[in-house]
């Protein structure tokens, strides 16, 4: 094999013990290569987590090449800890580390779990910090930077209550990891981080004429339990990281009946449902409701949108 040339392996039959079978499963093989700097980037991290929580990085395969992750380390500067589990991250792949997978899973959505590793980590300040990844060459034991960012609190929403248990994720692969505005609190619609997934912040691009469009993907339904169209489904989409959004109910009198979102961090995209019932938990009357929705951002930008949807209910 060519170091990371990926020859894809399928098993056609296999037979345990007691003769069960099992066939189709694939596998990809390569032989791994040095990292050089850039080629593999931090991605997210939890440094601050909530209380009794752990910390958590993440790490992207921006090259082309197969990486061993187990040939490199971890450091917060003064201190290290090397990757111990061998693991081939591909192009393109992700990769998390914790001291404790287990907490990170109850506490977040976790994609990609068995991406997902149990390793020692440097100690990250819960207000600012560095982390590094670094590769060893032997016999000459230099030492490669492949990544360093500097992190800090005030990278956050400004208007986070506590970034307590918020993850930073940077928001472009290809942007500097030095630069403030690379990063991103993870959206709250989102879980406040996505270990091992896509990140809730990335990939922002510029919308032709407004930053924020909202949509009913229909406009009426009907909250009887009976497995059709019971929500309200309102997707969403922004230009740009940042936004915070409040989203309300309204009847046909402009009286206000639920409220669907409170200041509410904002993904790239993402749905937004309403079940049909008051801010009392009491079931809506069969009518015309409106939704009236404002997402603002820090740089000043105020977007409002007005939709109008039905509330049906079977005659009985």
């Amino acid at each position: 094999l060519e170091p990371s040339a990926i020859t894809t392996v399928r098993v056609l039959s296999a037979n345990d013990c007691i003769g069960n079978s099992r066939s189709g499963d694939t596998a990809m093989i390569a032989l791994p290569e040095a990292p050089v700097p850039g080629d593999i980037v931090l991605n997210e991290i939890l440094f601050n987590p909530a209380v009794g929580g752990k910390d958590f990085v993440e790490f992207l395969n921006r090259s082309d090449k197969v990486i061993d992750m187990s040939s490199l380390t971890i450091s917060n500067g003064p201190k290290q800890s090397a990757l111990l589990t061998p693991f081939l991250l591909f192009p393109g792949q992700i990769v998390a580390y914790s001291e404790s997978p287990d907490d990170i899973l109850a506490r977040y959505k976790c994609p990609a779990p068995w991406r997902l590793f149990a390793n020692p980590l440097p100690t990250f300040g819960p207000d600012t910090g560095i982390v590094m990844l670094i590769a060893a060459s032997f016999p000459d034991t230099s030492v490669t930077i492949i990544d360093s960012v500097r992190y800090d609190e005030s990278y956050h929403h400004p208007l986070l209550s506590t970034n307590k248990g918020v993850s930073l994720e940077r928001i472009g692969a290809d942007m500097l990891g030095t630069s403030p505005h690379t990063w991103q609190s993870a959206a709250e619609s989102w879980g406040f981080a996505t270990p091992t997934g896509f990140n809730s912040q990335s990939h922002f691009h510029a919308a032709s004429d407004t930053s924020v469009t909202f949509s009913l993907e229909y406009r009426t339904f009907s909250p009887d339990g009976d497995g059709y169209r019971d929500l309200l489904r309102i997707a969403y989409h922004c230009d740009r990281p940042g936004y915070v959004l409040r989203a309300g109910v309204f009847d046909a009198g402009g009286r206000p009946v639920s409220l669907i979102a409170n200041n509410q961090s904002l993904g790239q995209s993402g749905i937004l449902v309403w079940d049909g019932v008051m801010e009392s938990r009491q079931t809506v009357q069969t009518g015309i409701y409106i939704i009236l929705a404002e997402a603002h951002h820090p740089d000043g930008r105020v977007i409002r949108q007005r939709m109008t949807a039905v509330l049906s209910l079977p005659v009985e």
